[in-house]
């Protein structure tokens, strides 16, 4: 009885203790399983709904337009339908000037491929991009925000989500193992907090459609359809627009830093490759509503940086040899403000008379 007895203790007590061995291993395996499980789930989801356009697919509705992806598809599709021999790039500024306006003046079947925050990486990207699909234009209308070559105005989500358009600016074909990093980078991108709420946004507005703001025709011209119905209604609230849009460009402009020499080299690039190319190019420098400008003229750090801005644009210009138009002021084409959506955004029918101005000799 008391040999029996401390064995049996130790039986029970090892048996206890694989046990416990047991639980302590299983623990992290299923911690390991839930949070593997919960990433492959989060990360299916952040590919199928694809707020942002990144990923191919587009079951969801996009938070805002990718507009360097979706230029880029609208442009392969409207080329099946006929050459595209005129081009006009910007930023959303340059959006409504109308490409059938351009080809009733010039005679060349025109595409507008101004993207949102365009700057001189996409112009020059953009460019290569739409070569390198066959499209050799005659002319490119140039718009130039005269802030697009600012230090801060560094390239968007858009352009640095778009390996093709990444790879063209850097003048390289990526390998595979190129591709697979780009994508791991885009799935770590979208573990920001703003991601996730973009994310139950676009399941929201698939749930409950809405008319979007933005719609883009064929030839890439841009309908404010939502913007135009209220100013039709008289619902619009374009003085609350316009009054923020002066509010954030002369914050901007008092904080702007010098500019950039690579957004400088980028649009020189450009220019030295359209000449190549016998491309003729169109520059003009984008208008300001008279109330922004006015508001510029009262702060001395805007009004210094604005002029230093402009003076690099005309120094490429005339550096090249080439003619720049400035419509800052809305005087120089004839414009009228009334119909303007916000400080730097005008309407149909300024967008026809810059559209003219800027094509006479």
């Amino acid at each position: 009885m008391q040999v029996e007895t401390p064995l049996t203790s130790d039986g029970a007590g090892t048996l206890s203790r694989q046990h416990s061995s047991r639980k302590r291993i299983s623990f992290p395996v299923v911690f390991l399983l839930t949070v593997s499980l919960l990433a492959i789930t989060y990360f299916a989801l952040v590919t199928i709904v694809n707020p942002y356009g990144w990923f191919p697919g587009e079951r969801f509705p996009r938070v805002s337009p990718n507009t360097r992806g979706l230029k880029l598809k609208l442009l392969e599709n409207y080329q099946q339908s006929g050459p595209v021999a005129g081009l006009i790039m910007g930023s959303s500024r340059s959006m409504k000037l109308s490409p059938q306006l351009v080809q009733q003046l010039t005679g060349d079947r025109t595409f507008n491929a101004s993207v949102f925050s365009g700057g001189p990486n996409d112009f020059l990207a953009m460019y290569r991009v739409i070569r390198q699909q066959g499209i050799h234009p005659n002319t490119l209308i140039l718009a130039l925000d005269v802030v697009c070559l600012g230090q801060d105005n560094q390239p968007t989500d858009d352009f640095v989500s778009n390996l093709t358009l990444t790879s063209a600016l850097e003048g390289t074909t990526p390998n595979t193992a190129r591709k697979i990093w780009h994508w791991l980078e885009l799935y770590k991108d979208s573990l920001r907090p703003y991601h996730v709420k973009d994310i139950v946004l676009s399941i929201w507005i698939k749930l409950r459609p809405r008319v979007p703001v933005h719609k883009f025709g064929p030839d890439g011209l841009l309908d404010y359809q939502v913007w135009d119905q209220q100013i039709r209604s008289g619902t619009y609230p374009r003085q609350k627009q316009l009054e923020a849009c002066n509010n954030r460009w002369i914050d901007g402009l008092k904080i702007s830093e010098p500019v950039s020499p690579e957004l400088r080299n980028d649009l020189e690039q450009l220019v030295v490759e359209t000449k190549r190319d016998n491309v003729a190019l169109v520059l003009w420098i984008t208008p300001m509503h008279p109330d922004l400008l006015a508001r510029i003229s009262q702060e001395p750090k805007a009004m210094e940086n604005v002029k230093q801005y402009r003076l690099q644009l005309l120094e490429i210009a005339t550096k090249h040899g080439l003619a720049i138009k400035d419509l800052t002021d809305i005087r120089s084409y004839g414009g009228h403000s009334e119909g303007w959506y916000d400080c730097v955004h005008y309407d149909e029918s300024d967008a026809a008379r810059i559209t003219r101005t800027i094509l006479t000799p």
